[in-house]
C-alpha cells in the first residue's frame, strides 16, 4: 500500500487524527472550494494512471454539484509548519542526488554554493518542499543552472519579495560564470 494511500486511512471518519483538510473543486474552475469528508478509500491503485478511487462527502445545499460530475479532490494530509519551499525550476539532479544551486554573500560578490537536498513533497505546479539542505530565506538559482559552476559568480536578476518560508531565486551570469573568483 503507498504511503499516502495508508496516511489517508488513517486520517478517514472514525480513525484518528482526522484528515486536516479534504477540498473539491471543478476542473475548469478551481476558484470555488468546497470542503468535504473522505468517506471511502480504495486499497488498490491503478497501475496505467497511478490512481486511487475514492469517495467524499461534501455538503450540496445549494446544488453546485451534479452526479457523475468529474472533480478534483485535494487531500490535506499533513500541514508543514515553516517548510522551505523553493521553485521546482532551481532542484537539480546529480550522481549524489538531488541538489540546489545557493547564492552565498563572499566579500561582497554572489558565489554559486552547490547544496545537497532532501525533497519533500510537491506544493501545485511549480514549487518543492526542501525538507534538509537549505535554509528558509536563502536565495537559490532558477535560470541558467547548466552555466553555473560551484564557486562561480551569479547575478541576481529579481529580487522579488518570496512569500513567508520560500527562498528567493536568482539567474546565473553568463558572462561571469567561471571558476572560483
Amino acid at each position: 500500500m503507498a504511503r499516502g494511500t495508508l496516511r489517508a486511512r488513517v486520517g478517514m471518519p472514525g480513525n484518528s487524527p482526522a484528515l486536516d483538510q479534504l477540498q473539491v473543486t471543478f476542473p475548469a474552475d478551481s476558484s470555488e472550494l468546497r470542503e468535504g469528508q473522505l468517506t471511502f478509500l480504495d486499497n488498490t491503485v491503478k497501475d496505467a494512471a497511478g490512481t486511487i478511487k475514492l469517495r467524499v462527502t461534501v455538503d450540496n445545499k445549494d446544488r453546485h454539484f451534479w452526479p457523475g460530475q468529474f472533480l478534483h479532490v485535494w487531500l490535506v494530509l499533513e500541514t508543514k509548519k515553516d517548510a522551505v519551499l523553493v521553485p521546482s525550476v532551481a532542484l537539480q539532479i546529480g550522481q549524489a542526488g538531488p541538489f540546489v544551486f545557493a547564492v552565498k554573500d563572499e566579500k561582497g560578490a554572489k558565489i554559486a554554493d552547490i547544496r545537497p537536498v532532501k525533497v519533500g513533497q510537491r506544493q501545485g505546479d511549480d514549487m518543492v518542499v526542501i525538507n534538509e539542505g537549505l535554509a528558509a530565506g536563502e536565495t537559490v538559482v532558477t535560470d541558467g543552472q547548466m552555466n553555473v559552476t560551484p564557486g562561480g559568480k551569479v547575478m541576481i536578476t529579481n529580487a522579488a519579495p518570496a512569500p513567508a518560508g520560500a527562498t528567493a531565486s536568482a539567474s546565473a551570469n553568463d558572462k561571469a560564470i567561471g571558476g572560483k573568483p
